[in-house]
C-alpha cells in the first residue's frame, strides 16, 4: 500500500532522515527572522516519535524548543503512532487533509521527507490544500548525501529553484545549499553506530546488493562534508 510518507523510526544516527546538526541551526535561524506571532501553528510532517528526539538533541534544542519558547504550537504528523504523535495517517488521503485544514497552520516543516516517498507530486500536493494563503514551509533535505534507505531512496536532491517544480504558486523567501559535517565526524558521535558500520563493510557478502549500492558510497563522505538544500517558500 502506498501511504505516500514512508518513515523507518530507528532513530539511528547518520542512517536514514536524520536532521544534520547544521541544517537544525538554519530552520533556528529562520524560525527568528520570520518571528511568527504567538499562537502560530505549525505542522511537523513525518515527525517521528520522542524516542527518535533523543538520538537527535539538536532537533530539540533547534528547532522544536525555540518554537515552544515562542508560545507557537506543533501538530506532530506521522504514518505511524508513537510517544508524541498528535495524528497518525497519511496526508495525501481526504479525510486527513480535511481534518489538518481546520488548524489553519501558517507553518509546514517538511523536512527530510521528499526522498523517502514515492510520489513527491502528490505530497507536495497535499501539502498546498491544506495551507491558506501567505502561510510559509520550511523544506529541507539531502543535496550532497549518500542513498539511505529508508525504506526507499528516491535519489532526490533538489537545488532551491526545483522546488518551484512543485509548489509553482508559491515564492522563494530565504535559501541555501548548506554544508554540514562529515560521514566520519558523524560515526564519532555514536560509538555503538561506529561499530555497527565497520561490522557492516566488513561483511559484504550480507545482502550483497545493499552493501555494494548503500553501505559503500557512504565512505565517499568520509571526509567530506555533506550538504543540505534549505528553502523557505511563502504562500
Amino acid at each position: 500500500m502506498n501511504y505516500g510518507i514512508i518513515i523507518n523510526h530507528n532513530g539511528r544516527f547518520g542512517r536514514n532522515n536524520n536532521m544534520l546538526i547544521n541544517e537544525s541551526l538554519w530552520i533556528k535561524d529562520i524560525i527568528n527572522k520570520l518571528n511568527l506571532p504567538k499562537g502560530t501553528k505549525i505542522l511537523n510532517i513525518g515527525s517521528q516519535d520522542a524516542g527518535y528526539l533523543k538520538n537527535q538533541s539538536h532537533i530539540k534544542n533547534n528547532v522544536l524548543d525555540p518554537c515552544l519558547d515562542k508560545g507557537y504550537e506543533i501538530i506532530s504528523l506521522d504514518i505511524k503512532e508513537g510517544n508524541s504523535i498528535d495524528i497518525v495517517g497519511d496526508i495525501t488521503k481526504e479525510e486527513i487533509q480535511e481534518k489538518l485544514s481546520k488548524y489553519n497552520f501558517q507553518l509546514v516543516f517538511l523536512s527530510n521527507i521528499l526522498e523517502h516517498v514515492t510520489n513527491i507530486k502528490s505530497i507536495c500536493d497535499a501539502v498546498n490544500e491544506i495551507l491558506p494563503k501567505k502561510s510559509y514551509i520550511i523544506f529541507t533535505g539531502p543535496y550532497k548525501y549518500p542513498k539511505h534507505l529508508d525504506p526507499i531512496d528516491n535519489m532526490f536532491r533538489p537545488k532551491p529553484k526545483e522546488l518551484l517544480n512543485f509548489f509553482n504558486t508559491y515564492d522563494i523567501i530565504d535559501s541555501d545549499i548548506v554544508q554540514d559535517y562529515t560521514y566520519r565526524y558523524y560515526l564519532t558521535l555514536n560509538f555503538n553506530f561506529f561499530l555497527f558500520t565497520l561490522f557492516r563493510i566488513l561483511t559484504p557478502f550480507y545482502k550483497f546488493n545493499k552493501w555494494r549500492t548503500v553501505v559503500i558510497p557512504k565512505l565517499k563522505y568520509f571526509n567530506r562534508p555533506y550538504e543540505v538544500t534549505c528553502v523557505l517558500l511563502r504562500k
